[in-house]
């Protein structure tokens, strides 16, 4: 990944993120069907990602209107970089679609997360849920 200012590498990593995850749908359903056993290694990346992503968004869009040109611009070329046929308003709507969808993501995954700390998760998903040592280790793998 490009080297990136302080106001923009939390941005990118939620958009990185965000692309992540839409590779990982696109592979997965290349066939036409999910399969939780063949396709779900598809989205280990996107798993390994999260994290960084998740770090400081709560003040990513209101920073984003703020931000200067040369800092939006950084954004433009992570974007770019990626899907280089797109117009700037499209581009630009995709940008904020992509944010707002994430962040929206995040918030209810802690609003749920909130009462699952209540009560502990049933046993059979405990064991089902794998660590990040082993996301890591079938990542590396798999690259």
């Amino acid at each position: 990944m490009q080297v990136v200012g302080k106001n923009t590498k939390e941005f990118i990593e939620i958009l990185d993120f965000g692309f992540k995850v839409i590779d990982a749908y696109r592979l997965s359903m290349a066939d036409g069907n999910f399969n939780i056993v063949t396709d779900g290694g598809n989205f280990i990346t996107p798993a390994i990602a999260l994290p960084a992503a998740f770090q400081g968004y709560q003040s990513i869009w209101k920073d984003f209107q703020k931000w200067t040109p040369a800092d939006k611009q950084e954004v433009y070329d992570f974007v770019d970089a990626r899907f280089p046929d797109l117009g700037d308003d499209v581009r630009e709507e995709l940008i904020q679609e992509t944010i707002k969808e994430v962040i929206g993501d995040f918030e209810l995954a802690a609003k749920w997360s909130f009462y699952t700390k209540k009560r502990p998760l049933p046993t059979p998903v405990r064991k089902q849920l794998p660590t990040t040592e082993k996301l890591k280790t079938v990542a590396v793998k798999k690259s």
